[in-house]
């Protein structure tokens, strides 16, 4: 298996058994690269600052696929549903499901006040378990657990020390 290493405008491969690096320059890609999923057929999926991207290895492609209503998505995170067809995408806007084959999208906004202040709060890491749950990490908020069977949300906060109350230790 390959290791992929993404910035903002290359893909890098690493084939652990030949111990070799491959280089793949993106012009036209935006944003930088958060996460990677490759797909049956051998496409790369992308989740980047600019949305969701798929990535054709043999002619060196990146192609834009529109998962919601803003002309951009900061995506931080894809995951595989078992269904091939199916990504789950952490988004600032909620987790979104896309399927690749029909291009359509839902999204599963999180419960408020997850995203009252929007430019504070970022989804990151998910995460899917053997029962049906979908997991998330945020900035703000903690983790927040969907249940993909009847779509409900659960919030786990974390409990973190202020950081006001800390000291400062510049000189």
């Amino acid at each position: 298996d390959l290791i992929w290493i993404g910035t903002s405008t290359t893909i890098t491969s690493y084939n652990p058994r030949t111990e070799s690096f491959s280089n793949y320059f993106l012009p036209n890609l935006q944003g930088w690269i958060h996460d990677f999923e490759e797909d049956e057929n051998g496409l790369l999926w992308l989740a980047t600052g600019y949305g969701l991207f798929s990535f054709d290895k043999k002619v060196n492609r990146a192609t834009y696929h529109s998962t919601g209503d803003s002309s951009w998505d900061n995506i931080h995170s894809i995951l595989k549903d078992k269904n091939e067809n199916i990504f789950w995408l952490s988004a600032e806007t909620g987790i979104r499901k896309f399927n690749k084959k029909t291009g359509i999208s839902n999204t599963y906004r999180l419960p408020a006040p997850a995203f009252s202040d929007i430019s504070r709060e970022i989804t990151h890491n998910l995460i899917g378990d053997r029962f049906g749950y979908l997991w998330m990490g945020s900035t703000e908020h903690g983790v927040y657990r969907l249940n993909l069977q009847t779509e409900k949300w659960d919030n786990y906060h974390i409990n973190t020390p202020d950081a006001s109350s800390s000291k400062n230790l510049a000189t």
